[in-house]
């Protein structure tokens, strides 16, 4: 029954790649109705990836709310699992379910869905984890710097880069010069929001000046 599992994993995820994706959802729920109830670990991992690629195609088409669902479905199962690539579909769907909520506009959602990720899973040592970690924070700075909160944003990047540092693998590297850049640009975007509100107050000083006349 495992090899089965795996061959349906391998179709919905293949589909899903190739933008196939109503087909890829159809392959995954076959994969999540069969063998979610199978305890076998290797089962479970394409369980769970059934789950998250079936978020993705969702997330493809445009339906949004219906990927957040499934995302809230992998995690609600998973979050407790110690199974190292299970966690790694969970941290990845939080990720995406923010993402999401981010393109929603839905902001104090998403950024209370990164909160959730750095709680459970900021002080782990794995990699890959660590790059989703990253990628969490970098978002949070992104949100934070549209919604015009510049100097949390400048954290949120600096976070990045002290978390990453020394990093020997090319793409925790590759994120810690995003964070880097990220913070320039939030700084930049500070440094000019208070110059016009410096000079909005001038103007403002001008004009109460011009009505004593």
């Amino acid at each position: 029954m495992r090899l089965v599992a795996i061959a349906l994993g391998n179709k919905a995820g293949f589909l899903i790649q190739a933008n196939r994706n109503k087909l890829g959802i159809r392959a995954a729920d076959d994969l999540i109705e069969r063998f979610s109830a199978m305890q076998e670990d290797a089962v479970q991992e394409q369980v769970a990836s059934a789950l998250f690629n079936k978020g993705i195609a969702l997330t493809k088409l445009k339906m949004l709310d219906d990927a957040d669902e499934v995302f809230d479905q992998l995690i609600e199962t998973y979050l407790s699992n110690r199974n190292s690539p299970i966690s790694q579909r969970v941290v990845d769907a939080m990720l995406r379910r923010s993402q999401n909520l981010n393109m929603l506009q839905r902001y104090p959602e998403a950024i209370s869905g990164i909160k959730q990720i750095l709680s459970r899973f900021g002080a782990s040592l794995e990699s890959e984890t660590q790059k989703t970690v990253a990628k969490a924070i970098l978002l949070k700075g992104d949100i934070l710097g549209a919604l015009h909160r510049h100097t949390e944003a400048v954290d949120a990047n600096r976070d990045v880069t002290r978390r990453l540092r020394g990093s020997k693998e090319p793409f925790l590297r590759e994120i810690a010069t995003t964070a880097l850049n990220g913070m320039g640009f939030q700084l930049l975007c500070e440094a000019k929001r208070k110059l016009l509100t410096g000079r909005t107050g001038q103007q403002e000083n001008c004009f109460q000046k011009l009505k004593e006349l």
